[in-house]
């Protein structure tokens, strides 16, 4: 009987988890600088936020970040973009002008440690969050080919 209970409160403690991730967490991430910033001290709470985990050596990283940025931009899409490097402390330096080069650096993040990649459950690249403007997860994809923007864009609307 006692591993009936067991195995249920594992079940009910995986279930609580998965909910908990549905919903946007508050978080410290740093900065160009190496500065600690909040992440809801910097995203505007009426709009949906995207956020994409990336790395300079990640071709369909680069692809996505390009095409949503894009897409962001021509539509005049009121929406917090928030890109999150992977790299760590040795090419942290690649991401950085990467970024600028392409002008995203409005809402860019590092984690050359990994650990909000971690938190979050990212675990292959690119790995993107979109959330609603109640921080509610309503769409996430670990992949990327050209025209996947829309689908990011269709659930926001």
């Amino acid at each position: 009987m006692k591993p009936k209970v067991f195995l249920l409160a594992i079940a009910i403690s995986a279930a609580f988890s998965s909910i908990a991730q549905k919903n946007l967490q508050n978080t410290f991430l740093l900065d160009e600088n190496q500065n600690e910033i909040e992440l809801f001290e910097k995203i505007n709470s009426n709009f949906p936020t995207i956020i994409a985990f990336w790395a300079s050596w990640c071709k369909p990283c680069i692809q996505e970040l390009s095409a949503l940025r894009s897409e962001i931009i021509s539509k005049k899409i009121e929406i917090n973009f928030v890109i999150i490097s992977t790299d760590d402390s040795r090419s942290i330096l690649k991401a950085k002008t990467l970024a600028k080069q392409k002008s995203w650096t409005t809402l860019s993040f590092f984690d050359t440690n990994q650990e909000q990649m971690r938190k979050m459950g990212v675990r292959i690249l690119p790995h993107t969050f979109v959330y609603d403007t109640n921080k509610t997860l309503i769409f996430e994809s670990n992949s990327f080919t050209k025209g996947d923007e829309d689908k990011y864009f269709e659930r926001i609307k």
